[in-house]
């Protein structure tokens, strides 16, 4: 998250930024984690909104499109003069 705050490695959050973090996941690999990036990329609205509701719908629909494992974690996130200040964080 730092570095999407720090303008490193993202294109999207250096120009617009962000102010909460809805969801939180964890792959096996960094290969899976940028599969799953654009995995998520590609789909519609309605289905990111669907995600956000019940995370746990990516990992059933990712494991069957894709044949991979993740892992949903929450994470309590303030994000203040585009500083990241991180309150809690577990893994489901």
């Amino acid at each position: 998250m730092l570095e999407h705050t720090d303008g490193i490695n993202c294109k999207y959050t250096k120009n617009y930024g962000f102010k909460k973090l809805e969801a939180y996941f964890e792959s096996s690999s960094r290969s899976s984690a940028m599969k799953l990036e654009s995995y998520i990329k590609k789909m519609t609205r309605a289905k990111k909104l669907k995600i956000i509701e019940n995370p746990n719908a990516l990992v059933e629909m990712f494991l069957n499109d894709k044949g991979e494992r993740i892992r949903v974690g929450s994470m309590s996130v303030d994000i203040i003069n585009n500083e990241v200040y991180e309150l809690k964080k577990g893994i489901d």
